[in-house]
């Protein structure tokens, strides 16, 4: 079974945005299982096609006289086509490249503000992610 594989995956994304009046604090966090079926493996290539799905939850909160906040969980489905270059003698460190197509859905949001108001939302988001990192080989 040299060329199928399942992972562990983890994912935090924190993103800040606004001005002095308005700060945006957009955050989350995914964990989930990856499977991958390889089909090109050599000494320092790997390229591989996988499936992915997870757990999220999001958090979105503004800074303003409102303190609006919206919050809760929800699932992520996609597909990730991965390369891992590996470099040097022992091949276990190396360069990661990626372009996912990914879909957020957040079933149960949560929204409330300093007034007392609350509402429940739905969200889903498609689309296309290229990621780029530091591969370690253990």
């Amino acid at each position: 079974f040299d060329w199928l594989g399942a992972a562990f995956r983890f994912n935090y994304s924190n993103y800040i945005e606004g001005d002095s009046t308005n700060t945006l604090d957009i955050n989350g966090i995914d964990l989930g299982l990856q499977a991958n079926l390889h089909f090109l493996r050599t000494e320092r290539l790997d390229l591989y096609i996988g499936g992915i799905a997870s757990w999220s939850r999001l958090h979105y909160r503004e800074n303003n006289l409102q303190n609006s906040e919206v919050k809760g969980s929800g699932s992520v489905f996609g597909t990730e086509l991965a390369a891992r270059f590996y470099f040097g003698e022992s091949k276990k460190f190396g360069a990661y490249l990626s372009y996912c197509y990914v879909g957020n859905y957040y079933r149960n949001l949560k929204g409330t503000d300093a007034f007392g108001n609350s509402a429940d939302y739905y969200l889903s988001a498609e689309g296309h992610q290229i990621g780029i990192g530091l591969n370690i080989k253990l």
